[in-house]
């Protein structure tokens, strides 16, 4: 809320969230406040900032919302790369960031599971640009970490990648 009206406050904001311990997650707020265009103008340049320091303070993965968002954010970023080589870099870094919503963190039980049908999605996009090597192996072990971490859907994900 103190952002809402006045994006002014940013710098008392992130003070404030540190001494609360959730310094990530407003920095993760700040980032979407620029992607997003509220409060502010649009600037993904100011967004792609607040997300990799969300990312970096984010080191219990307490917060998977954050590493789901960043996946998607960096998924966006691919598909305006006209460079080949660009839209891997950024699939790839889109790939690891929905990895990581999908482990949760310290005490925290599970992530993100619609993290796990992005991974299938982006493995596929990636192999579309570059073949990857036993990628029916990469998602069937993307179904089984679902499967053991309690995705109740996991067998979707190979029947969704053709491989059921």
């Amino acid at each position: 809320m103190t952002l809402a009206d006045n994006l002014a406050a940013e710098t008392e904001f992130i003070h404030k969230s540190e001494s609360l311990g959730i310094k990530s997650y407003a920095l993760w707020k700040l980032a979407q406040y620029h992607r997003y265009g509220i409060s502010t103008p649009r600037n993904l340049i100011q967004a792609n900032k607040h997300y990799l320091e969300a990312l970096a303070e984010n080191t219990t993965n307490e917060f998977p919302e954050i590493f789901y968002d960043a996946g998607d954010f960096a998924e966006y970023f691919a598909y305006s790369q006209l460079d080949p080589a660009k839209r891997l870099k950024a699939l790839k870094q889109a790939l690891e960031h929905y990895k990581k919503a999908t482990e949760g963190g310290i005490d925290i039980e599970g992530g993100i599971d619609k993290g796990y049908e992005k991974q299938i999605e982006i493995l596929k996009k990636i192999n579309n640009l570059e073949p990857i090597t036993n990628i029916q192996n990469k998602i069937e072990a993307i179904a089984a970490r679902a499967a053991e971490r309690g995705f109740i859907y996991a067998g979707n994900l190979l029947e969704a990648a053709g491989l059921s």
